[in-house]
C-alpha cells in the first residue's frame, strides 16, 4: 500500500493535465465583490499560481485577467480559487473553468516557447 505522501503526489500528478510554467506578468483578478492585481508565478492552460495574494478563499468563483510580454495578448478565464497558501510560499491556485480554445493555445503556445528556451539554455551550458 502507498504512504499517504506518494498518495497525494501520485494524486497531484493527475491533476496536471498540461504543463506548467513560470512566466513574469501581473493577474488581475475579481471576485463577487473585490479586484486585486498581483504577480503571475506559473500559468498553465488549466490553471495558474499568484504570488503574495491570500484574500480570496478556496473554492470562490473569479475572474482573470492576465498580462505578461511572454503572451501574445492579454488572456482572460473564468475559474475557481483551489488552493491557498499562507506558508512557505504565500499565493493561491486557480482551476480555469471557462476558457476558450484561442485563449488555451495563447497559453500553450508561451509554455512551449518557455520550454524551448530552457531546453536550448542547458544544450548550450
Amino acid at each position: 500500500m502507498a504512504s499517504p505522501a506518494k498518495k497525494n503526489k501520485n494524486h497531484q500528478n493527475k491533476q496536471r493535465a498540461f504543463p506548467r510554467v513560470n512566466l513574469p506578468g501581473r493577474v488581475y483578478i475579481h471576485d463577487e465583490n473585490r479586484l486585486f492585481i498581483a504577480p503571475l508565478n506559473n500559468i498553465s492552460a488549466g490553471g495558474l499560481f499568484i504570488d503574495g495574494l491570500t484574500s480570496i478563499t478556496e473554492g470562490a468563483e473569479v475572474k482573470i485577467v492576465v498580462k505578461s510580454p511572454t503572451l501574445q495578448r492579454s488572456i482572460q478565464a473564468c475559474g475557481h480559487v483551489v488552493r491557498v497558501e499562507k506558508n512557505g510560499r504565500v499565493g493561491l491556485a486557480v482551476q480555469f473553468d471557462s476558457i476558450t480554445k484561442d485563449t488555451q493555445v495563447v497559453i500553450q503556445d508561451a509554455v512551449d516557447h518557455a520550454q524551448y528556451k530552457a531546453v536550448q539554455a542547458k544544450l548550450a551550458a
